[in-house]
């Protein structure tokens, strides 16, 4: 049953340990005209703050904007947020 309201997302996975912490690097290939790249940090405490490796460009937090997640950018008519690319 395939939701006709929504695209397929194509991403490329690398996952990653830094710190005793896990990491997952999500880019997006699909998404006209950019390849986004989203970090994810696996966690067991809501409270801990990992520790980002520095070899990481970090632009901004995005965690809890819908606009970042997965079933929202499979929207037929999504567009990035402009801000965002301002600084690339």
């Amino acid at each position: 049953m395939r939701d006709t309201k929504k695209n397929k997302i194509f991403k490329d996975r690398k996952c990653f340990k830094y710190d005793r912490q896990y990491f997952i690097i999500e880019t997006i290939n699909n998404l006209d005209p950019y390849y986004i790249s989203i970090l994810r940090v696996e966690t067991t405490n809501e409270s801990h703050t990992p520790k980002l490796p520095k070899y990481l460009d970090v632009l901004r937090e995005v965690t809890g904007e819908e606009e970042y997640e997965t079933w929202f950018m499979a929207s037929i008519n999504y567009k990035m947020p402009e801000e965002d690319f301002a600084e690339i």
